[in-house]
């Protein structure tokens, strides 16, 4: 069980603690309406979850712990990921031992003699152990000065001299004890070299040396860094071996661990269980925070607004909201039309307690824009952000897909466009307030080169009014950032820019874009990242064809379509025959993102061929993929709408049959 695997003889055992608070809580005045409050409903399964997640563990147990095994692929949307790893990386938590000693021991000062006066800001590290070396080492010093030595080394710089380091030790016949590889181990991640980190920690283990709480925290920091939950998860199990209690960095590194496995629940449950536990590990506000982002990625504003107020109102005073809270509440709220007009109002609070809104804020904002087609809102938050940099590749991706997501989803002349969504009167003047304040900062400051530039090539009007004009000056944009080679130009930003045309009513752009900025993928060039013939063109993927095909229903090219599906068919045939021959294409494509790619692409032919009276092509189609997909009347309008005009009872008969099975 969860606390079992944490806590050995001589400590309440995990029933015992729940028994115990169960028996606090009895003991005041409850009543029948309070004992059935969500809360306790909630501490009730806390239980099957800590044996859910024994077995999960248990599960890994038969793995090799150094298994490189991230089986999720893109456990998180970049989008989501830019935010995210502001939150989860606990470096602002007590992890311990990443504070350097500025001061060496006098001891090495005596042994360096005349030599210790040549060493200044600018002498790096491997000179310092240079110089050390050619006096006699870490001979004569004691373990406790050589710890105070390798303090001195910034983290980064000290994981690049693990081996150097270790070899001095070893020639002084000196016995390294576990702060030593706690500062090493510390050193490795902060480097990069999670490998050789979890090498130093099974020789510590080999050693005899038992490892501590900051030696399990920065190895488990070090596979969530980089996208190992699995491993994360099984140090975390192994800290029962050696009766080493989490604290709150642990269970933090936990929960980041679960969120990238997409374990919601998981996470959920560790982050309820430590509210039940003493005051040392009680959730703190990057605990929070990490919840409300994880509210996020599950669309699940409102919880995420709970999670906020009740931070600000805890029985032993309210926690603090820094600027990664606000940007994780934003980022909840972006992902919601309805809460369109709430994420500015958080923005404005945090201007009004004179947080100053970063890029991740900035960027959350446009995102939200972007949902909704505000594009005046997008287009001023989009001029103060290439006002702040300095150059194009100062300039986050996120920033071109959410203005590129407004241009396609605004509606020109229409007045309702976002009150349709949501209606808050209070939050729409919060909204209109921040940007007029933002939009006056862009008019009183005109210093930046860049800014000016590429307002001077982008930004010919003012405002923009027919498609025609979103058109030209998304356009604009496209060509702008190819003229000046932005490095982060890819797939992911030329569908965002190939959505556009759709939606503002321009099959010929559509088709222009489709066919002469893109080339469909084969074996030879599935993993090239470019070519001579194909330099300036992209790579069709999966999102690409979908994109065909809504162009192909929305402008009723049959023909398109057809051609669309065939080359998605060789695509993910391809792709199929690389999963079973290579471990690259099984982390890029997972089974369950395959198929709900596939079911999309189902999707949207079956309704191109309704839409052309193919009735019997598209009953073909539904039937060959019955077992395949959970389908519902919802994903079959179209055809269902069609089927009763004509009042053909046996297939109605087969369609409802068809839902029933998806159920079952």
């Amino acid at each position: 069980m969860f606390f079992g695997r944490c806590i050995e003889k001589g400590h309440l055992s995990a029933r015992t603690v729940f028994q115990c608070f169960f028996a606090r809580y009895k003991s005041g005045t409850i009543s029948k309406k309070r004992s059935k409050s969500p809360l306790l409903q909630h501490i009730r399964v806390l239980e099957q979850y800590v044996a859910e997640l024994s077995a999960k563990l248990e599960k890994h147990d038969k793995q090799r712990l150094l298994k490189n095994n991230d089986s999720d692929r893109k456990s998180l949307e970049s989008e989501h990921e830019f935010l995210y790893h502001s939150i989860c990386n606990p470096q602002n938590q007590e992890l311990a031992l990443t504070n350097k000693c500025p001061i060496l021991p006098p001891i090495l000062e005596d042994k360096l003699g005349d030599l210790s006066q040549e060493i200044d800001l600018n002498t790096t590290w491997t000179q310092k152990l240079s110089m050390i070396n050619a006096r006699g080492g870490f001979m004569g010093l004691t373990t406790s000065e050589v710890n105070q030595i390798i303090a001195s080394i910034t983290p980064k710089e000290r994981g690049g001299l693990t081996d150097v380091i270790f070899s001095m030790i070893k020639n002084a016949s000196i016995q390294p004890d576990s702060l030593t590889y706690d500062f090493m181990i510390n050193g490795c991640i902060e480097f990069g070299n999670v490998e050789k980190a979890m090498n130093l920690f099974s020789q510590m283990k080999q050693h005899e040396i038992k490892p501590t709480v900051f030696s399990y925290a920065h190895l488990m920091n070090g596979y969530v860094k980089i996208k190992c939950p699995d491993n994360a998860l099984l140090l975390f199990k192994d800290m029962k071996n050696y009766s080493i209690e989490p604290n709150l960095t642990i269970y933090t590194i936990l929960i980041s661990a679960f969120l990238q496995k997409r374990l919601f629940n998981n996470a959920w449950m560790t982050f309820n269980l430590l509210k039940y536990r003493s005051k040392d590990v009680y959730p703190d506000v990057k605990t929070y925070s990490l919840m409300i982002y994880s509210c996020a990625l599950t669309g699940e504003a409102e919880r995420a607004n709970n999670l906020f107020e009740e931070m600000l109102s805890l029985p032993d005073g309210p926690l603090v909201p820094t600027v990664e809270t606000y940007n994780a509440l934003i980022h909840a709220f972006a992902e919601r039309k309805d809460y369109f007009y709430e994420t500015w109002r958080i923005a404005k609070t945090m201007a009004d307690n004179n947080i100053p809104m970063d890029m991740k804020t900035l960027n959350a904002l446009l995102r939200a824009c972007g949902k909704v087609g505000d594009l005046k809102k997008a287009r001023i938050l989009a001029k103060y952000i290439f006002q702040k940099c300095k150059c194009l590749d100062d300039v986050n991706i996120h920033t071109f897909q959410g203005l590129f997501r407004a241009y396609s989803n605004y509606v020109p002349n229409n007045q309702h466009q976002v009150s349709k969504f949501c209606d808050s009167s209070n939050s729409k003047h919060d909204a209109d307030i921040l940007i007029s304040e933002l939009n006056m900062n862009i008019s009183n400051d005109t210093k930046s080169n860049f800014f000016q530039d590429i307002k001077n090539c982008v930004f010919f009007k003012s405002d923009l009014n027919t498609s025609k004009d979103i058109l030209n000056e998304s356009k604009a944009l496209m060509t702008y950032i190819q003229k000046n080679k932005y490095s982060f130009l890819d797939e992911q930003l030329m569908n965002a820019y190939l959505a556009i045309p759709i939606n503002q009513g321009s099959y010929f752009i559509f088709k222009y874009i489709y066919e002469n900025m893109y080339y469909p993928i084969t074996t030879e060039n599935l993993y090239e990242e470019s070519s001579y013939l194909n330099s300036n063109k992209f790579k069709r993927g999966p999102y690409t064809y979908e994109l065909g095909l809504q162009a192909a229903y929305k402008f009723n090219d049959l023909k398109f379509a057809r051609l669309v599906w065939n080359e998605r068919e060789n695509w993910r045939h391809l792709i199929e025959n690389q999963r079973k021959n290579c471990e690259k294409t099984n982390k890029l494509f997972t089974q369950e993102y395959l198929n709900n790619l596939d079911f999309n692409i189902y999707k949207s032919m079956i309704n191109i061929l309704t839409k052309n009276n193919l009735l019997e092509e598209a009953k073909h189609l539904l039937i060959s993929s019955k077992k395949m997909f959970p389908w519902q009347i919802d994903h079959l309008k179209p055809l269902w709408s069609k089927v009763g005009q004509i009042k053909d009872e046996v297939f109605k008969s087969l369609i409802l049959e068809i839902i029933k099975s998806g159920k079952s």
